[in-house]
């Protein structure tokens, strides 16, 4: 399964062993089964690309 995820609505993430869970502005969240790293390294990448297109 692909997860298609708006970054810019993330406010934070967090470690589950193999997990990630992603917060969301409107209190709602998602686990994910994908290392932090990855997760935290996509959403940079996604946030800086928004900066640099406005």
């Amino acid at each position: 399964m692909q997860y298609y995820i708006n970054a810019n609505a993330i406010v934070g993430i967090k470690s589950n062993n193999d997990q990630t869970t992603i917060y969301f502005e409107n209190a709602t969240y998602i686990i994910v089964d994908a290392p932090y790293t990855f997760v935290y390294k996509k959403w940079q990448e996604s946030i800086t690309l928004s900066h640099l297109l406005i």
